[in-house]
């Protein structure tokens, strides 16, 4: 299932396995219409509720005509996060100079 990608800072919540990549494409989109990426970058990090980041999330664009980027974490970084613990993550896109954060959500880590 395609996660829809707005410039409203969606709330989406992690669950991650340790043990276990974390993967998405993502497709981005503006009121419902696929954009262009050339050009944008797309930065995610992981922060622990005292603020301090802890992982960052590997952003690549896949496909810039079509709005397709991937978000992911590897699973050796999962493994570093403590089970039980919440963490907060957000994921940002610049263009042309302007920063907009499009997700942001709480982190929870299972073991495998």
């Amino acid at each position: 299932m395609a996660i829809l990608l707005t410039n409203t800072g969606t709330a989406v919540d992690l669950l991650l396995s340790k043990g276990t990549d974390f993967s998405k494409t993502i497709p981005y989109k503006e009121n419902g219409v696929i954009v262009n990426i050339a050009g944008y970058v797309f930065t995610g990090e992981v922060r622990n509720l005292a603020g301090t980041v802890v992982a960052t999330l590997t952003t690549t664009i896949i496909d810039a005509p079509n709005g397709l980027f991937l978000l992911e974490l590897p699973a050796a970084t999962i493994g570093l996060l403590t089970t039980g613990v919440t963490y907060r993550w957000a994921l940002r896109v610049t263009e042309n100079g302007s920063t907009t954060e499009l997700m942001r959500g709480n982190v929870n880590v299972t073991e495998q």
